[in-house]
């Protein structure tokens, strides 16, 4: 693929130490371009048919965020945080310290652009999760995380009742302990479905959301 071999970005995480897995700097890992290109291609609908090559070069815009934008509400955006009003995305750097939970952060935060540089208007967010044993349904909180996405652009996309500018977003979660050691996607979105008559609504209108669970089980394949 132009220069890209299948191979490089599952050797770098798999083979360059098991320990990378579960280090805090499995982010910096992960947020090199071409692991992000990788999990676009695979996880993000509007780059399906692009070359990882094409995705690295073109499609992810500016350097991705690690572990700086807050996920809770009034910390995302807020602006006694900042200490001035809040800028766009590209400059959030804060964080949520809250008593019980430390700091809560998005590990990895970006958006993305067509191949002609024309925003699509996307913001990806992704996450490594060490393990499944939590005191909560992981699924819940990465459904969470991809709201706050959606609400958190108030005040940063549009002013007000501007509802015509929010972006869709993407929350990717890549599951290192998956249930009996299985790998796989599975994708979780808005779809209409219409019970009586034949009202519709343009897809762009509703299909705002996707949360797509990544599991990296025992049986990992290469793509």
């Amino acid at each position: 693929m132009k220069g890209i071999e299948c191979r490089e970005p599952v050797d770098d995480l798999y083979y360059g130490g098991r320990s990378a897995e579960y280090d805090a700097n499995v982010k910096k890992l992960l947020s090199r371009k071409i692991f992000l290109a990788w999990i676009m291609k695979y996880c993000v609908e509007e780059f399906r048919d692009m070359d990882i090559s094409d995705i690295r070069d073109h499609a992810i815009e500016g350097e991705p965020e690690v572990g700086k934008t807050p996920v809770m509400p009034d910390f995302t955006n807020g602006p006694h945080l900042y200490g001035k009003e809040p800028e766009r995305i590209h400059g959030d750097n804060t964080e949520d310290r809250l008593l019980t939970e430390g700091t809560v952060t998005f590990d990895i935060r970006f958006r993305a652009k067509a191949p002609d540089g024309e925003s699509l208007g996307l913001i990806i967010n992704v996450e490594a999760q060490k393990s499944s044993k939590l005191s909560y349904p992981l699924m819940k909180r990465a459904m969470y995380y991809g709201s706050r996405l959606l609400s958190s652009q108030n005040g940063v996309e549009y002013q007000g009742a501007d509802y015509g500018k929010i972006k869709k977003v993407y929350s990717i979660w890549l599951c290192m302990d998956t249930p009996h050691g299985k790998s796989g996607i599975t994708r979780y979105g808005m779809k209409e479905s219409a019970e009586s008559g034949e009202i519709r609504q343009e897809k762009e209108y509703y299909d705002l959301m996707q949360v797509v669970m990544v599991y990296i089980g025992e049986d990992r394949k290469r793509i």
